[in-house]
């Protein structure tokens, strides 16, 4: 493909996801730019979870093999697995560009093989220092050689690869060299929710019943970094303070039992995946969003807050600092640090009117500075530029807040 393309760009969205935040944000994306840009997202994905996804035109689904050993040696870590889709895709698709949206396994195959054919290429990377995960001795074995050798051959061969702010830039220099300075550019996660979000209507069965005690949600799957510990202790002390609060805590992962057991009556856990159609329920129970993380780069999870009206309370950590307006849509406090943020907690909790505010401020700043289709014009600026071989997108785009 040489020179300016006149008709539409042909976008490709290739999401590994086909559940979860991933895949909102893939959807959302796609969605956003559809108006000026024929779009078109794949979802690769287990069959049983493809099963479950929206009916929606602009959607194709690629499905692992239901065999786990053939998964797994023939397709997941397999180069050629990864060069067949490229064939797949450009056969089906003729993309002018491919948008890789989600981590792969196979990343610098699938970026090479698409390259080879004419394809320009664009990574995003959500997370430029990895996060403390549980992994198996494989998954840390496997990830380090992703971040030593994969990763920076798969991005030297990108036509662009695209952060969510000048901090993630930053880093991302820093980590893989400033080579990538040229081919990186800065458009922020966007906010609002997929059409199955918000038109969902299942009530999950492990909410309590509504009553006026003020309620903290804390979204998501439960990894060491999101700080769930320092939540539950605060939780503690707001109970040691005479604060009647309740958390709901939603999302797969483990917890430790023995830190429930002071919060009694307190605190419903509802300990497993969250289905799309449950999330809304699960939100309009909840006054504020609380993200205690001790270390992060972004959370689409805000975002998502701020479209349902609810402000968020998080610690100033990666670029969270930079998706809550404190004193606004929400409150920030330092990481690692249970009592103060009791203090601030407690402060929004005696005022009623306040939370209320700042939801307010929350749904006006989503749809004024993160909706999906004023960022997707930020992207296709990218993708034009790369289209005409422009090799330095320093100057094509930088949105901010």
């Amino acid at each position: 493909m040489e020179g300016v393309v006149s008709r539409p760009l042909r976008i490709v969205y290739l999401c590994t996801s086909a559940q979860g935040g991933m895949l909102h944000y893939a959807q959302s994306l796609s969605d956003g730019a559809a108006r000026h840009a024929q779009t078109t997202m794949v979802v690769l994905g287990e069959r049983q979870a493809l099963a479950g996804l929206p009916d929606a035109q602009s959607i194709r689904a690629i499905a692992w093999s239901t065999n786990a050993v053939r998964r797994k040696i023939l397709e997941l870590y397999n180069p050629l697995f990864y060069r067949r889709l490229a064939r797949t895709i450009c056969a089906r698709f003729r993309p002018d560009v491919v948008h890789i949206t989600a981590p792969v396994h196979g990343l610098a195959a699938l970026v090479g093989a698409l390259r080879a054919r004419g394809v320009r290429v664009v990574y995003t990377v959500h997370d430029p220092r990895p996060h403390e995960e549980r992994l198996t001795l494989w998954g840390r074995v496997f990830g380090g050689y992703q971040r030593a050798w994969q990763i920076p051959q798969a991005l030297a061969r990108c036509a662009a690869v695209h952060v969510h702010s000048s901090a993630h830039a930053a880093a991302l220099m820093a980590r893989y060299g400033g080579a990538l300075a040229a081919s990186t550019y800065v458009v922020p996660h966007g906010g609002g929710l997929t059409r199955r979000i918000a038109g969902g209507r299942m009530q999950a069965p492990e909410l309590p019943a509504p009553d006026e005690c003020p309620t903290m949600l804390f979204f998501g799957r439960i990894e060491p970094y999101k700080g769930l510990e320092d939540l539950l202790a605060c939780m503690v002390e707001l109970k040691r303070r005479g604060i009647r609060a309740r958390l709901i805590i939603a999302g797969a992962g483990s917890i430790a039992a023995s830190s429930l057991n002071a919060l009694s009556g307190s605190v419903t856990v509802i300990n497993r995946f969250i289905d799309d159609t449950e999330i809304r329920g699960i939100f309009e129970a909840s006054d504020l969003l609380v993200l205690p993380y001790r270390s992060a780069t972004q959370s689409g999870v805000i975002p998502m807050a701020y479209a349902f009206g609810k402000p968020v309370v998080a610690t100033r950590v990666g670029a969270l600092a930079e998706m809550v307006v404190d004193g606004t849509t929400g409150a920030l406090v330092g990481p690692n640090d249970p009592e103060a943020l009791a203090g601030t907690l407690e402060r929004l909790l005696r005022d009623s009117d306040r939370l209320k505010q700042m939801g307010e401020a929350a749904r006006l700043y989503v749809a004024e500075h993160l909706a999906w289709e004023d960022l997707a014009r930020g992207h296709l600026a990218v993708y034009q530029a790369v289209c005409k071989a422009t090799t330095d997108l320093r100057h094509a785009v930088l949105i901010s807040r």
